[in-house]
């Protein structure tokens, strides 16, 4: 008996461990880049700009080396997580404003996107919704279509470190797709670097293997970490026609110049 507590406690030990080291990484470090490359050899690329507090300053997204996108214009709340942002495009008039409130436990409880249109015209473009308990959340999104509104509700099912393991997609009380997300590797997720910004995104704190689509055979996921245990390459190899295809992704990280302001919780 005491050796089954001695081991328990070791354990334990070794996750609160674990989750103190990925806390100081993310008081230091933020996600500067992070690449994307198609078995075609297309690109993709994010690039993350923080201010002098650690927060996201302006996000900006290429296609094979063309501009697509920029998001800007954060704000924050005193608990220091992103409450709205607006998102510009190359050569348009029209931007999107994105709006994020938040519950008691700091989690996302809604998201509004509305765009605005050279002409004055405002129109939300979709508003999601979420509520959570200790095994699943549920997400609601509403988007007009056609005078109308469609409506769309998720469920993700979570593990006993809050990683979401399971997605059920439902359309006029119809399952219409079931996501079975990768193993977990008690590493943090990249995006947990990007600081406020993570928390405007319903994802894992864990980084895991590549998912798969209810009836489709699970990808090959290979990791390679830097010497902090932070993600570095990511390399998904799918099988079609008895064809190899590889997504290779690619992460790099900066240290915060001013660590120490940082907002994190």
């Amino acid at each position: 008996m005491s050796n089954l507590i001695a081991s328990v406690i070791f354990i334990l030990s070794l996750f609160i461990s674990a989750s103190s080291q990925a806390q100081q990484l993310t008081n230091e470090w933020r996600l500067e880049k992070k690449s994307w490359v198609l078995p075609n050899g297309e690109s993709s690329v994010s690039e993350y700009i923080y201010d002098a507090l650690g927060r996201m300053y302006r996000i900006k997204h290429y296609e094979n080396k063309k501009l697509q996108s920029t998001q800007g214009e954060f704000m924050y709340d005193k608990a220091g997580h992103i409450v709205r942002y607006r998102e510009f495009y190359p050569g348009g008039t029209d931007t999107m404003h994105y709006f994020f409130t938040y519950d008691d436990e700091n989690r996302v409880l809604s998201v509004k996107e509305i765009k605005h249109r050279s002409t004055g015209e405002k129109q939300t473009t979709l508003t999601r919704v979420f509520s959570y308990n200790s095994k699943e959340i549920r997400e609601s999104m509403v988007q007009p279509s056609f005078g109308g509104k469609l409506t769309d509700d998720i469920t993700y099912s979570l593990d006993e470190n809050g990683n979401m393991v399971r997605k059920i997609s439902i359309q006029n009380s119809k399952k219409t797709a079931d996501y079975i997300y990768g193993e977990y590797d008690n590493k943090p997720n990249p995006l947990i670097f990007t600081g406020a910004y993570f928390y405007t995104r319903l994802l894992s704190k864990q980084n895991s293997k590549e998912g798969y689509w209810e009836n489709d055979k699970p990808a090959k996921t290979i990791f390679t970490y830097t010497t902090n245990a932070m993600l570095q390459k990511t390399a998904v190899t799918y099988m079609l026609d008895n064809r190899p295809y590889t997504h290779k992704y690619t992460y790099s990280y900066s240290k915060i110049k001013s660590a120490s302001k940082a907002v994190i919780k």
